[in-house]
């Protein structure tokens, strides 16, 4: 969409001049679409251009900043830079932090580089963040390993980390070669996505590593430390099918292979080895094994509305669902996600010894086995295929975690609507002709807004969809929402649901006449 601005030259005399857009988002606080013109000047010589001044609107911004267009031979203006530009926040975690404060300093100097375009400077900055990081890593795994400190940093790479994709990254960028002198490393925008990649690589590996390494300290203090696991004790209210002594290991196999589904309406009374079985957590042990499990474990039930952990609290329990559903909130009281029958919760805490971090409650009647703090260690000493079963749990709900933060730095927007309300959040991706997916993470439930070229295609909110969800968006006052500039090949063949403005105007008709009812 093209904009017609009024310019004045230096002499002062106005002009109509036309430019291509508007920024695509505030070089400030890299999260708001939505800009107030300010004012705007022609300069007229050999490489005529225009300078627009800009301020963000957003709340907690307001920043005024500066785009600059060229002019191409067709008489309009095209922009071609945007200043002053701020680094993007890169928050990294505490423990990297902790790590190597040193990596911490020089990537956020280095980001400040990259913002004002000095590409040779951010190039080699990053490229120093990336020595540190590795090889404080490598120092606190291997403190005896001094030679760490003198050998090239790939040869450090080669002999110390053990993943796949961090090696190919190294070994295939082209500036990365400790044969090369700074003299040959040039950069351009390219390689600085490329190292900024195996900087985020290598954090996820750090990372992994580390929780996988505290995992293993926790089950091993809880093998020293902990007195002989209790006898093996019935559930109650559960039937629970003891071998017959002329059985071998063979046929309970059998037996365990051939149970058949077990609906979970009402847990008293079912063959909890069969039911227990056919969950991720007992799948590589017998049944006998899962006999001697269930004797560490205690049935609970809990009503719809009633919360099973908060956040902040210590955990005590390791929970695993057997019926019903439970809701995990986050902060404001927002869904982020449902737990269904066999899914687990509470083992972060138990593991890590930290608060837990998200709030639980039960949306549906809910049947669940527990398993407390104690008990969990005598668990893990046990069996060491449970024990693989967590941490490969630890380890994808890492890999969960990175991704969610990723597509979050990738979106370029998100925020709250306490910050921008929602018909002006919606007008902003209109104006811009913005193409992708805005999500809504809100107390009423989750929504989502496909806009192609600035204008709705689809629109979901709870079970509702279509026109009726677009106009019950506009009530909401409080959430989350963040933007992914994608859209599917199904939703790009969707036709448009209607004038946007239109709809905006009939929304916001329809709000008032409520409030003038009430």
């Amino acid at each position: 969409m093209t904009y017609k601005i009024k310019s004045k030259e230096i002499s002062g005399k106005s002009q109509i001049i036309t430019i291509d857009r508007c920024p695509q988002e505030c070089p400030i606080c890299y999260t708001s679409l939505n800009f107030k013109l300010i004012a705007a000047a022609y300069h007229f010589n050999r490489s005529p251009r225009a300078q627009v001044v800009f301020r963000c609107m957003k709340s907690t911004c307001s920043e005024l900043f500066i785009a600059t267009y060229r002019k191409i031979d067709s008489g309009m203006f095209v922009l071609s830079d945007v200043a002053p530009m701020s680094p993007k926040p890169q928050k990294h975690s505490a423990l990297i932090r902790k790590i190597s404060p040193t990596f911490d300093d020089i990537y956020r100097q280095a980001s400040a580089a990259e913002a004002t375009n000095l590409h040779q400077l951010a190039g080699i900055g990053l490229y120093k963040s990336l020595d540190f990081l590795i090889r404080d890593f490598l120092l606190s795994e291997n403190s005896e390993q001094q030679q760490i400190h003198t050998i090239p940093l790939t040869e450090c790479i080669e002999s110390f980390i053990d993943d796949p994709k961090i090696r190919s990254c190294a070994r295939h960028a082209r500036w990365f070669s400790d044969k090369n002198s700074f003299h040959q490393m040039l950069w351009d925008g390219k390689d600085i996505d490329n190292i900024k990649l195996l900087i985020r690589l290598t954090i996820n590996w750090i990372e992994s590593s580390v929780l996988a390494k505290q995992f293993a300290d926790t089950a091993e203090d809880f093998k020293i430390n902990q007195p002989p696991p209790p006898p093996v004790k019935k559930v109650p209210g559960l039937t629970i099918q003891q071998p017959e002594e002329e059985e071998d290991e063979d046929e309970n196999s059998r037996e365990v292979e051939d149970l058949k589904e077990v609906e979970v309406s009402d847990i008293e009374g079912t063959d909890i080895v069969s039911l227990l079985s056919k969950f991720s957590i007992s799948h590589s042990l017998d049944a006998n094994d899962i006999r001697d499990l269930i004797s560490f474990l205690d049935l609970r039930k809990y009503a719809k509305g009633e919360y099973i952990v908060k956040k902040g609290d210590q955990g005590r329990n390791l929970y695993i669902i057997l019926s019903g559903k439970a809701e995990v909130i986050g902060e404001d009281g927002l869904h982020i996600a449902v737990l269904e029958r066999g899914e687990i919760m509470g083992e972060m805490s138990l593991i890590s010894g930290n608060p837990i971090t998200a709030t639980v409650r039960v949306i549906e009647p809910a049947e669940m086995l527990c398993l407390n703090a104690k008990d969990f260690g005598h668990v893990l000493n046990r069996f060491p295929s449970v024990q693989m079963f967590f941490a490969k749990l630890l380890a994808d709900r890492l890999m969960k975690t990175n991704k969610a933060r990723s597509e979050e730095f990738a979106s370029g927007m998100a925020g709250k609507l306490a910050e921008m309300q929602p018909s002006e959040l919606f007008q902003v991706f209109n104006i811009n002709q913005k193409t992708g997916i805005l999500s809504l993470n809100l107390i009423g439930g989750r929504a989502e807004i496909a806009f192609r070229d600035g204008q709705m295609v689809r629109v979901r909110f709870g079970e509702k969809e279509g026109v009726d969800a677009f106009f019950e968006l506009l009530k909401e006052k409080e959430g989350r929402f963040k933007f992914l500039p994608e859209l599917s090949p199904e939703d790009m063949k969707l036709p448009k649901m209607g004038d946007f403005m239109w709809l905006l105007m009939e929304g916001m008709r329809k709000m008032d006449e409520e409030v003038r009812r009430d």
